[in-house]
């Protein structure tokens, strides 16, 4: 973060806290930027559900297949900057979309497979895991880009968002019934 110019400070503070005892959530509702603190308790309920499905499916297609996109778009975007500032962030963005990114995905995929087998129970909770999921991370990265355009005084009026929404979740749901 200080490479590329960000301030810590927030950062800084969820770490003082969580060090002086005070629970993850409360942390991130005292110092999380706004829309933060709705995905993080949205990842841990389903990482303490116990059911292994759910997670997976959860890995599977809320991260392993959008994290990745993401990422190359921002890394390439950063390719024209030569700056250095952006050397480290860059390294980051271009290690979690390496070509082992494709394999980690199969293997996620697989593993929801496998967990979900047969049942038809499962194969629902999973895919409704996964939609949650994708929704949570949809509603994050929006009130990220609210956020940005704030900063930069541009209009919160974003009339081309509803059809990202909806290609993003329809990939999601592809994903999920090409199992």
């Amino acid at each position: 973060m200080r490479d590329c110019g960000a301030t810590t400070a927030r950062m800084e503070s969820f770490l003082a806290r969580l060090q002086h005892g005070v629970s993850l959530e409360d942390a991130i509702e005292q110092t999380g930027p706004p829309g933060v603190s709705s995905f993080v308790r949205m990842t841990m309920e389903i990482a303490q559900s116990d059911q292994v499905h759910r997670i997976a499916a959860v890995l599977a297609y809320g991260r392993e297949e959008i994290v990745p996109l993401m990422f190359r778009q921002v890394a390439e975007q950063l390719a024209g900057r030569a700056s250095a500032r952006w050397s480290t962030f860059r390294y980051y963005l271009d290690r979690h979309t390496s070509s082992d990114t494709e394999r980690r995905g199969q293997f996620a995929r697989a593993m929801v497979a496998r967990l979900c087998g047969e049942s038809k129970q499962r194969w629902e909770e999973a895919q409704l895991s996964a939609r949650y999921a994708l929704m949570a991370r949809i509603a994050l990265w929006d009130k990220i880009l609210d956020d940005l355009r704030k900063a930069a005084g541009l209009s919160v009026n974003k009339p081309a968002e509803p059809v990202s929404r909806r290609s993003t979740y329809a990939f999601g749901v592809r994903l999920m019934k090409g199992r």
